[in-house]
This record gives structure tokens, sequence and C-alpha cells, in this order.
């Protein structure tokens, strides 16, 4: 498993969404909460 960071956070993520981490991705879209 390699790990990827996100590029708003910098937080090492297991899972991403758009490559960015969940937190970073609802900031990102707020409509979907």
């Amino acid at each position: 498993m390699h790990g990827r960071f996100c590029p708003i956070c910098g937080k090492s993520i297991d899972y991403a969404i758009d490559g960015l981490c969940i937190e970073c991705y609802r900031k990102s879209n707020p409509i979907l909460r």
C-alpha cells in the first residue's frame, strides 16, 4: 500500500475522493454533506 497525501491539508489519507481527504472534499463541495 502506498500512502497518499491531501494536497490541501497535507494529511496522509487512505481513502481519497478526487485526490482530497474527505474533510477537504466536503469543504470544497459544501452541497454534499
